[in-house]
């Protein structure tokens, strides 16, 4: 079967459209990344139309304005073996995150995760640092960072492509 992993990491404040269709003995995983200030948008449709198929799909990111993540898998009806996982996790920095992550499982035979986390910078790790003598924006730029990079630190090569 065919296997694809794309790891993409965007710093442009913009929208992205993906349509992906697997049919039988595929594998992709989908590992994306932000870091905004802006408005920004994501939408990805994934169509699983055959059997023995893993889709994995990871959204991270950091959002100092308006994020907008859609994220709609289908598994349709006759399918076997499949897996769909959906793991979104957004970092908010004063702007706004909202995600509509949906899951249409056809099926009785199909493995479907689906975890979605987002949270503010936390002003005690904030003032910590602030305590050390670090001025609050670098205070927040480096528990930002620390969090994009930490959620990689299992794939190094990719982790060497965002530094």
């Amino acid at each position: 079967g065919a296997s694809l992993r794309v790891n993409d990491f965007n710093l442009n404040d913009k929208s992205i459209n993906y349509n992906v269709e697997q049919t039988n003995d595929t594998s992709f995983i989908y590992n994306h990344s932000f870091k905004i200030s802006g408005l920004y948008s994501l939408n990805m449709i994934v169509n699983i139309n055959g059997n023995n198929n893993v889709n994995k799909v990871n959204i991270y990111g950091i959002s100092n304005g308006d994020a907008k993540l859609i994220v709609d898998g289908i598994v349709k009806s006759g399918t076997v073996n499949n897996v769909l996982d959906e793991n979104i996790k957004v970092l908010t920095i004063g702007g706004k995150c909202f995600t509509r992550p949906m899951m249409h499982i056809n099926v009785k035979e199909c493995i479907a995760n689906h975890n979605t986390a987002i949270s503010n910078v936390r002003e005690d790790q904030v003032f910590y640092l602030m305590s050390k003598g670090i001025d609050r924006n670098t205070a927040v730029s480096i528990i930002s960072d620390g969090y994009l990079y930490g959620l990689f630190k299992s794939d190094e090569e990719f982790l060497n492509r965002i530094k």
